[in-house]
């Protein structure tokens, strides 16, 4: 929530029934109050009786809280409202004077320096706009302090000048090159030479194959017959042995190119060919979305190249020239631990960019990845010239949003006992989260998440080698799904969860000695002695049909088919029924697409019309469809075509549920849109006395929406 930044000694909160364009009870007050005013002409007066009336009513409050908008996203809670910053940073440079740490995510966003906690992560600002050509790049700034940035598109490499007085990028130099990535980092030398590193394709030929069958990777493959693509019913990522088909994942990736101009006009391209060290070449598996510069000696301020791979390893590239390139080895960055293993950031894509530490003048690393953006504080130096980072911490800056990280999944209710609806999260990486509500009914507020713990400590799923349906490439994600229900009986709210795994598992709450709730170890579910192995990704909607039935876990099956499965223990269940259309047709999630467009419904059960049945609601993506062939959103043309939230009225009984065909829910008469990849929604009574509505979106952000403006539509 945002506060009034300023400390009065009394402030008026206005409480409002109802949003949007309906007049509420407080409106109408107003009304009452402003033809008052102008009958009597005695301000004083008015405020004084104003201030009775509304305190006796409850519309004034001594604690300034502001209410959540419909149609926006949640902002972060406490003071100043400072949350995680969304995108990875292009970079750091001395914008406004106080010294390097001016944080820039692209090439049009520019975050001010505030300060550094007392970890040494930055703390930054609100974020300014900047004017720029291009959206992306690598931003640095010479030893002569002009700020520079690097970019690649339309086949150029381009160097951008930065205008410290306007706010803006201007290209003042370019040059054609082929084959080139926008993953590029580079320095300008005592000479004036432009340096670029780059990760681009050489077109070596793929090693250790075998003859394994070439099942693609990417999308330009989906329209070959002799060829599936992984949304094709004969995809399979592994063969017979549980090994991946694809011969591109054994390969090493593309690899670092060093690239020289004569100036920084970029008059001559002197040279631009791979580096090599002791004939190893530098590939990075799976490719890089960023590089680096980095300095690891305050000596000879030598700048050394840094990058990561897609699996989340970091090395460095040591250059010992003094003024121009010279590779000679390749270190890779290692933690704080008494083993120095080597660093693996645990989320997919990972952007590495540095920031000067302002006590020895090195270089400690900003990571960002699908979602967020961590910071690593260097800890010394290994006698071979390894850099030792310690742990991560997330990067906030002022009047920011909640963000989970990419893909979140929410599930909302009082996790911590104290009376106020919270919500639990979880998202890409695999991460489950906590979303305290710090607010109160009437002013609900939300401090960022931080994670829970299982069996003692912080949880994270990851696919590994043969977790993900759509094969190793995805390692690093995870996918969680958890949906809040007190699966024990015992009076407190438990987790029961799917993820890329498929396993649906159980996580019961237990008494935390913290500031965040405690979960056991994780427990499988089984089904007649089986692991309950399902769809991946879907969000198990739990439901006891209103006391009709035993608690009962509602999931896409094995066909794609929402089913029923009740409980017969914490940790075993039967199979139910498949759920049905009032037509007797199954339920199910899609049409023509398969493999990695099954499952990921997140079903959410609820009496959303208030008729005493239990509906169902359902967050998508953009390629389900539901409730089988020809249905939605899939068959939707155009911008209409997004991941949505479906309502489906239960129009049998509880005891016997069958539903209506689905209909998208909309807000203020226009279909609710988010995007390509999921939404997860939430129907929520955060203290108005009405199920309002949350959804978490595929960019990490949780949107609200009040109940007086939400409807449904059959188009």
């Amino acid at each position: 929530m945002r506060k009034n930044p300023k400390n009065y000694s009394l402030t008026f909160v206005f409480f409002t029934g109802i949003s949007g364009n309906r007049f509420s009870q407080q409106g109408l007050f107003e009304q009452h109050i402003q033809k008052d005013y102008i009958k009597k002409r005695n301000p004083w007066s008015l405020v004084f009786n104003t201030f009775i009336i509304l305190f006796s009513l409850g519309f004034i409050s001594l604690n300034a809280y502001a209410q959540l908008e419909g149609g926006s996203v949640i902002p972060a809670g406490g003071e100043g409202n400072y949350g995680v910053i969304d995108g990875a940073a292009s970079g750091t440079a001395d914008v406004y004077g106080n010294g390097p740490y001016d944080l820039f995510v692209g090439l049009r966003t520019l975050y001010p320096f505030e300060r550094f906690d007392a970890y040494g992560t930055p703390v930054y600002g609100e974020k300014v706009t900047v004017n720029s050509p291009n959206s992306g790049g690598y931003v640095f700034q010479h030893t002569n302090g002009e700020i520079y940035a690097l970019s690649y598109s339309n086949n150029l490499i381009q160097l951008l000048s930065f205008d410290r007085s306007l706010l803006e990028f201007k290209t003042i130099a370019s040059h054609k090159v082929d084959k080139m990535s926008g993953s590029l980092t580079g320095f300008i030398d005592k000479q004036d030479k432009l340096h670029v590193f780059h990760v681009s394709n050489d077109d070596t030929k793929i090693t250790d194959a075998g003859d394994r069958a070439p099942f693609p990777g990417s999308r330009s493959s989906r329209n070959k017959d002799d060829v599936p693509y992984h949304h094709q019913k004969e995809y399979n990522a592994y063969d017979g042995a549980g090994l991946a088909k694809n011969p591109s994942w054994y390969s090493r990736g593309p690899r670092l190119f060093h690239a020289q101009f004569s100036d920084i006009k970029m008059t001559t391209l002197d040279k631009n060919e791979p580096v090599d060290v002791d004939s190893r070449n530098c590939y990075f598996k799976f490719g890089s979305r960023g590089l680096t510069m980095a300095i690891y000696n305050s000596e000879t301020n030598i700048p050394q190249v840094v990058g990561a791979n897609q699996t989340g390893l970091t090395r460095v590239f040591q250059n010992i020239s003094t003024d121009g390139v010279e590779i000679n080895e390749v270190r890779y960055v290692v933690d704080a631990t008494p083993e120095h293993v080597i660093l693996r950031h645990p989320v997919i894509h990972p952007n590495v960019k540095t920031i000067t530490n302002p006590k020895n003048g090195l270089s400690d690393l900003l990571i960002g990845d699908t979602g967020r953006l961590w910071f690593y504080p260097l800890k010394g130096m290994l006698k071979d010239n390894t850099p030792i980072y310690g742990e991560p911490r997330l990067v906030l800056s002022k009047s920011s949003d909640i963000l989970c990280g990419r893909l979140p999944v929410i599930s909302p209710g009082d996790v911590d006992d104290d009376g106020l609806v919270d919500f639990l999260v979880g998202n890409d990486v695999g991460e489950l989260l906590f979303v305290k509500n710090i607010g109160s009914k009437k002013a609900p507020e939300f401090a960022n998440p931080v994670p829970i713990l299982v069996d003692g400590k912080t949880f994270q799923i990851r696919a590994g080698y043969q977790g993900s349906v759509q094969g190793p490439p995805e390692a690093n994600w995870g996918y969680t799904c958890p949906t809040l229900y007190d699966w024990n009986n015992d009076g407190k709210l438990d987790i029961v969860m799917n993820s890329i795994l498929g396993d649906i598992v159980t996580f019961i709450q237990i008494e935390s000695e913290g500031d965040r709730p405690a979960f056991s170890e994780m427990k499988k579910i089984f089904c007649e002695g089986l692991d309950l192995h399902l769809s991946w990704r879907t969000q198990p909607g739990v439901t006891t049909w209103g006391g009709e039935t035993e608690p009962c876990i509602i999931a896409n099956d094995e066909n794609n088919e929402f089913r029923c499965f009740y409980q017969i223990d914490i940790q075993n269940v039967v199979r139910g029924d498949v759920l049905r259309l009032e037509t007797g047709e199954a339920i199910r999630a899609h049409d023509k697409r398969f493999v990695g467009q099954w499952g990921r419904s997140k079903i959410v059960p609820v009496d959303w019309d208030e008729d005493g049945n239990i509906d169902l609601m359902v967050g998508t993506s953009r390629a389900q469809s539901i409730p089988g062939p020809g249905g939605m959103p899939d068959n939707l043309e155009g911008n209409e075509r997004q991941a949505c939230v479906l309502f489906m009225k239960n129009v049998g009984t509880n005891a016997k549920p069958v539903f209506e065909y689905p209909v998208r829910i909309k807000y203020k008469e226009e279909a609710i849109k988010l995007g390509t990849h999921s939404c997860s929604p939430a129907p929520v009574d955060l203290g108005r006395g009405v199920l309002d509505l949350v959804v978490a979106r595929e960019k990490g952000t949780l949107m609200y929406y009040n109940r007086e403006n939400l409807s449904s539509t059959k188009k």
